[in-house]
């Protein structure tokens, strides 16, 4: 079956994303364009406005929203009062990487990783930090975030010429012979959509009216569906994990949680039992018996990936190979090693000292507010990332891994104007049930 690789947009459909991206611009709304151009990667294809891709139209679009916005709103704050040693730590970082690149012999591959750190690392959390205070925006990105994701599912959908009509017969695609929904690059697929329900589940414990809630298991129900069907399976394994540490916190913080925890509890289990009893090969591959014969296979695989690396950090141990030997190890942690030495493990080091300091006030925070639900469910997008990437993913492609602990950083932020925006501009939470831990101040 041949891999659809690019999306040609038609000229309706040009208009119409331009006037979109346009009005967002026009009124300083970057959230909705960051969380659009965040979940973008889940499409696995590029999008072309004629000869120009998708990612150029949106960034500038992040660009001219933000500017409106900081005009708009009188003041600029860029970086939380709190840990911004953390700004410098990074700041630092990057650079050290960008040196290695630019001393990389393999000019293509330069061009690619310098491409991917600026465009899905760094202007990112640039465009995050501008408006990461407000907790009203932070939802808006959200929103647009679980929104674009859906739209990837119908968009694969359509790539496949498969109908909704079609999928009442063989919702799995039995029948089809289309594997990993046709996608080259199903695991940046399956991060997207796993990313996606832990937000959408974090709205589903913040809301109480049952309406809301049934809606939003539908929409969980429909992400789970296509993160199955694309048979990632290291983003099912770290999305269960992830959910059942979300799950486990509400549990012990949130007032009628023991309901929303079996419901959410027994769609889980009704789903996972219902794919894998009706499509197994999904998870199994189509070459093997059983589902431990397939761990077994991508275990020795991902072994010798991860002696490579190692071989290739005993070559260069003080800055590695400096990207020159780029391989996709399967590991963070040897990823860094092979390919930015003992200097790159320095920084790694301080990024997760800071991540662990914020772990800490996560789950030392006696809050039961929306604040608390939503910095607690970015903590589990970073485990979910760190998880992940241990198995399958590199210091440059874990982007959500960035942007989840810098929004735990700004909502963690001791300023009285966050808590002022949150008792204005939002319902849900008020200074009587805000009930902040003032242990997480001291970043």
């Amino acid at each position: 079956m041949e891999l659809i690789k690019d999306i040609h947009l038609t000229f309706e459909q040009m208009a119409f994303l331009l006037i979109l991206y346009g009005a967002f611009a026009l009124y300083g709304h970057p959230e909705y364009l960051l969380g659009v151009y965040l979940s973008s990667l889940s499409w696995v294809r590029s999008v072309l406005f004629g000869p120009i891709s998708q990612t150029w139209v949106l960034m500038a679009a992040m660009v001219a929203a933000s500017a409106i916005y900081i005009c708009r709103s009188g003041r600029f704050k860029f970086l939380p009062s709190q840990g911004c040693w953390f700004a410098f730590w990074m700041g630092l970082w990057w650079i050290w990487m960008f040196v290695l690149m630019l001393c990389m012999d393999d000019l293509n591959l330069q061009w690619i990783l310098l491409r991917t750190l600026l465009c899905f690392t760094i202007a990112p959390i640039i465009i995050l930090l501008i408006f990461s205070h407000d907790f009203v925006r932070v939802r808006g990105l959200v929103i647009a975030y679980i929104i674009t994701t859906i739209c990837a599912g119908i968009v694969t959908l359509n790539a496949n010429d498969i109908s909704i009509n079609y999928l009442w017969k063989d919702p799995l695609l039995t029948q089809t012979g289309i594997h990993f929904l046709g996608i080259y690059n199903y695991h940046f697929f399956g991060q997207m959509f796993a990313i996606a329900i832990i937000l959408t589940t974090a709205f589903y414990f913040e809301k109480r009216q049952s309406i809301m809630q049934f809606i939003i298991l539908i929409i969980i129900s429909f992400l789970g569906y296509f993160l199955y069907n694309a048979g990632a399976r290291d983003s099912i394994v770290g999305l269960l994990l992830s959910l059942s540490l979300l799950i486990f916190w509400a549990l012990l913080r949130l007032p009628r949680s023991l309901v929303s925890f079996i419901i959410i509890m027994s769609l889980i289990i009704l789903l996972s039992g219902w794919f894998y009893q009706n499509a197994p090969h999904i998870l199994t591959r189509s070459d093997v018996d059983g589902l431990s014969e397939s761990a077994s296979l991508s275990t020795s695989q991902r072994l010798e990936l991860w002696a490579e690396g190692l071989k290739n950090f005993a070559s260069s141990p003080l800055w590695g190979t400096g990207f020159d030997k780029y391989i996709i190890s399967h590991n963070f942690f040897i990823g860094v090693l092979a390919d930015q030495g003992l200097i790159g493990l320095m920084f790694l080091s301080g990024f997760m000292v800071f991540f662990a300091q914020l772990s800490c006030s996560v789950w030392t925070d006696a809050g039961t507010s929306s604040l608390s639900i939503w910095r607690m469910a970015f903590w589990c997008i970073a485990f979910f990332s760190l998880f992940h990437a241990q198995f399958n993913g590199s210091i440059v492609s874990s982007y959500e891994l960035y942007w989840s602990v810098v929004l735990m950083w700004s909502l963690g932020s001791s300023d009285e104007e966050l808590k002022s925006v949150l008792y204005t501009n939002t319902k849900v939470l008020s200074p009587d049930n805000f009930k902040p831990n003032k242990s997480h101040l001291k970043i």
